[in-house]
C-alpha cells in the first residue's frame, strides 16, 4: 500500500510515548465513560404507568433517550466505518 508523501509517518519512526507523571485520565472521559450508566439508570427508573396520569404528556424523557442512543449508535458506525474499509482493503476486499 503506497500513500501520499506527507501523509503517513515512516514505517520506521515509533510513536513518541508520554511522559510517565503525564496523566492520561480527567474528568471529561470519565463523564464520557459513565454517561450509558447514567442513560440506564434513567431508562430503569421511567415507569410506564406515569402515562395513564398525564395522558400524551410526559413521553419526552424516553423520546430524549431513545435520540441519544440513535445518536450513539450512529457516532460509532461513523467512527468504525473508515477502520473496517482498512481492514477489507488489506485483505482484498
Amino acid at each position: 500500500m503506497t500513500a501520499a508523501p506527507g501523509w503517513y509517518p515512516p514505517p520506521d519512526t515509533p510513536r513518541p510515548l508520554l511522559a510517565t507523571d503525564q496523566a492520561v485520565g480527567n474528568p471529561f472521559i470519565w463523564l464520557l465513560a459513565c454517561l450509558p450508566f447514567g442513560v440506564g439508570s434513567l431508562m430503569v427508573s421511567w415507569n410506564p404507568e406515569v402515562h395513564k396520569v398525564a395522558p400524551r404528556r410526559g413521553l419526552w424523557p424516553i423520546a430524549v433517550i431513545v435520540a441519544a442512543w440513535g445518536l450513539y449508535i450512529v457516532a460509532g458506525v461513523a467512527k468504525a466505518l473508515p477502520f473496517m474499509q482498512s481492514v477489507f482493503y488489506e485483505l482484498g476486499y
